[in-house]
């Protein structure tokens, strides 16, 4: 299906002890980038100066119809965890793009069972939120310090990214079992309606028209790709091509018995 591209930083981190403490770093580190007063009203002023903030946004770089910082989009919203619908809203906003972030137009997004999950409250999540977590799209702005993908790259959002130097990733080689980005990805709300912080599904929300991730949360793709089949890959694809093939080891002319 095309050449998937991807960079990983190789540097070992030393144990588990030690990552958890990056872990908290980051998101400490990215909580404060959002706790300085703004125009929303809704946060606390001990974060970056407006001096950096103008300058991270200086260094980006967007095209096309991007729905820029405040400007309203369209996204659906579940309000309260165990509500059976969701609200769809127009006046959908985002915040400024981080000096390592990127923001993604969605083009598709799949509807996977864990959303159902976040919305009945088996998975921790805050509300409100914006759910969805397969998703493709593309590129249309990104942050000073981003180095592995560009404007105008067609990507798939990764709800899971590995950060490529933890004990998991390196020592352990199974990074699935990252959570190193995606706990301080889902410590941001990202999206703002009304003056209201609104959290992402697993750091990210690909049912609204445009979302901020973090560099490692996307992976290019060719664009000869149909975006409604790339963004199947983004969950529904890895996770059950990985269970049978890694986990269950499944060959040509096993026997198996598949449950759910």
């Amino acid at each position: 299906m095309g050449r998937v591209k991807r960079l990983f930083d190789s540097r070992l981190s030393g144990d588990a002890a030690d990552d958890r403490r990056c872990a908290a770093q980051e998101i400490g580190a990215r909580r404060q980038r959002y706790t300085r007063p703004d125009r929303w009203g809704f946060l606390d002023g001990v974060g970056d100066s407006e001096d950096d903030v103008e300058g991270s946004q200086a260094h980006s770089a967007s095209f096309g119809n991007s729905n820029q910082e405040g400007k309203a989009m369209r996204a659906a919203v579940l309000r309260n965890i165990g509500d059976q619908v969701l609200d769809i809203v127009e006046d959908m906003e985002l915040g400024p793009v981080g000096p390592t972030e990127v923001r993604v137009q969605i083009k598709a997004t799949g509807v996977c069972h864990s959303d159902l999950h976040g919305m009945n409250g088996d998975l921790p999540i805050a509300a409100p939120f914006v759910p969805g977590h397969e998703g493709a799209g593309v590129v249309t702005e990104v942050g000073s310090a981003v180095t592995n993908v560009s404007v105008g790259d067609h990507v798939v959002v990764v709800w899971s990214p590995p950060c490529g130097r933890c004990v998991a990733c390196v020592d352990q080689k199974a990074p699935h079992l990252c959570v190193m980005i995606q706990f301080a990805a889902a410590a941001v709300p990202h999206f703002n309606e009304g003056g209201t912080p609104i959290f992402g599904f697993a750091g990210t929300g690909t049912f609204a028209e445009e979302l901020i991730l973090p560099q490692e949360g996307v992976v290019v793709i060719d664009k000869d790709i149909p975006f409604e089949i790339a963004s199947l890959i983004g969950c529904g694809v890895t996770t059950g091509v990985g269970a049978a093939i890694n986990t269950a080891r499944v060959v040509p002319g096993s026997t198996c018995v598949v449950f759910g």
